[in-house]
């Protein structure tokens, strides 16, 4: 939540929304700024500014660790 809050908040360098991470996430740093500085952002920031729930399609697929 701190990432989606600093994004609310007008923070848009990934590098600084990274640190924000909860420290029990298990996406790594890289696989969270890749999806800070693609359509991701744009989609979420649509999603609020709505309040609407967040489209599926618009999301980071998750990966298999099979």
């Amino acid at each position: 939540m701190n990432i989606i809050r600093a994004i609310v908040a007008g923070e848009r360098n990934p590098d600084a929304l990274t640190t924000m991470r909860d420290r029990n996430c298990k996406s790594t740093v890289e696989t969270i700024r890749s999806a800070l500085v693609n359509k991701h952002v744009f989609a979420l920031q649509q999603a609020l500014a709505a309040d609407q729930p967040i489209p599926q399609d618009t999301l980071p697929k998750a990966r298999s660790h099979t």
